[in-house]
Formats: C-alpha cells, sequence, structure tokens
C-alpha cells in the first residue's frame, strides 16, 4: 500500500494511487495524518477510496463517537425539537426562504 507522504515523493510507481488521493487535498495536508500509525494511515487510504457518501458516514459516525453518551433527555429534546419544527411547517406557522435571498442577507450583514 502506498502513503501519502511516498505519494509526494513524485516517484513513477506512486502516480497510480496519487491521481486519486491529490483530488481529495485535504488529504495530502500533513497535520491530518503526520502523526498516524501504519494501520491508522492504511485505514485512511482505503476509506479515501469510498464514495463521498460513505465516507461522510464513517466520519459521522467518528465524529460521534469522540463526544461520548448524550446527556440525559438530548435524545428526547432534540426530537422533540425536530417535531415542533415539522409541525410548524406543516401548519404554515413557519416559511422557508429561498437560498438566494438568505444568502444575499447574509453577504449584506458581512458588509
Amino acid at each position: 500500500m502506498v502513503y501519502a507522504q511516498e505519494w509526494r515523493s513524485g516517484s513513477p510507481k506512486d502516480k497510480i494511487c496519487a491521481d486519486h488521493v491529490n483530488s481529495h487535498e485535504w488529504y495530502n495536508r500533513p497535520r491530518y495524518h503526520s502523526r498516524m500509525n501504519k494501520v491508522a494511515n492504511e485505514i485512511l487510504t482505503e476509506a479515501m477510496q469510498l464514495s463521498i457518501i460513505e465516507r461522510a458516514e464513517i466520519a459521522s459516525a467518528l465524529l460521534a463517537s469522540l463526544d461520548g453518551e448524550p446527556a440525559d433527555g438530548v435524545e428526547a429534546a432534540w426530537t422533540a425539537e425536530i417535531e415542533r419544527r415539522i409541525e410548524r411547517i406543516k401548519s404554515g406557522a413557519a416559511t422557508g426562504q429561498p437560498w438566494a435571498k438568505v444568502r444575499k442577507r447574509l453577504e449584506r450583514s458581512r458588509g
């Protein structure tokens, strides 16, 4: 398996995998993986070959694992909030805005 550090070497044998990994610009930044052990680097290299949806699911699971267990009642509170928001939309009490309108408002507020 070729590692990201080797891909930067410019060796012709590394060219095959380099094009794929280089398409993921953040992956080549040393701060993300320079201290990973060999197994972790192999896992990351394999994961980078997955679809964007599969990578997002893995990233979400990994990030969630860093948070630990949610505090008591958090999941129930979020479920209740989501249900409340859905009901407001269904009843017409809340309406969405087109992204273009929201974006213009944000751009004006930033100056």
